[in-house]
């Protein structure tokens, strides 16, 4: 009886998390996106170097994957977690080259910023949630590359 009331828990928490975090259709080399929640035995619930993780992507025999801390970006605005997840596909798509790591977030986050926006359709409050929600984690140089790309 533990067990089966285990299960409906963890079912419940594992849905209530899906419905908080948007994952959208990423595509690398014909082969979709594979989300995976970043457990808690995961460097030491959900640090990694001295800070929060939030997401991250790699090409894991051969197979694009995008892990999340489920447990931070359940908590956090909608409109946040799609950017983060759009950051992350957008490091898949074009960064099998490119060697500097600014470089790398600022393309990530300025290619985020244009698909909000021409393809989900984020205006000026939306932008703000995520602006607002990103002032927790990044630099603000980040954030005002950010939003330039959005007024690009």
């Amino acid at each position: 009886m533990k067990y089966l009331l285990g299960a409906i828990l963890s079912l419940i928490s594992f849905g209530a998390i899906a419905d908080a975090i948007p994952f959208p259709k990423c595509i690398i080399n014909n082969q979709p996106v594979t989300y995976r929640p970043v457990h808690s035995t995961y460097d030491n619930a959900y640090v990694k170097n001295g800070t929060a993780y939030v997401a991250g992507s790699d090409i894991l025999k051969g197979k694009p994957i995008i892990s999340y801390n489920s447990t931070l970006l359940s908590t956090k605005p909608k409109e946040w977690s799609l950017q983060v997840m759009l950051h992350e596909c957008a490091h898949l798509k074009l960064h099998q080259q490119v060697t500097n790591p600014l470089t790398k977030e600022y393309e990530a986050d300025c290619h985020s910023a244009t698909v909000l926006r021409d393809e989900y359709g984020y205006k000026e409050k939306q932008f703000e949630i995520i602006t607002n929600s990103m002032r927790e984690f990044l630099p603000q140089r980040r954030i005002s590359a950010f939003n330039a790309c959005i007024n690009r």
